[in-house]
């Protein structure tokens, strides 16, 4: 899992705090995913993700992907 460190940032606009705090949000999700799909399925190769705000607007769309090495 990535170290979760905050950005020595200083913002002073609020939409943007709020914009950083959703990410690092979504950042977290995104690991906590990738954790449990390890388990899932062999066959599951990729995901794509869409990152959507309040008012149904997509802000990003993230395409995930694992590699699998299986031991013999």
């Amino acid at each position: 899992m990535v170290e979760n460190t905050k950005p020595n940032i200083r913002l002073k606009d609020e939409h943007l705090v709020n914009l950083v705090s959703r990410i690092e949000t979504f950042q977290r999700k995104l690991e906590f995913l990738n954790y449990l799909v390890r388990d899932i399925s062999d066959n599951l190769t990729s995901l794509e993700i869409e990152l959507i705000d309040n008012d149904n607007d997509k802000l990003a769309t993230c395409q995930v992907q694992w590699t699998f090495c299986r031991k013999s």
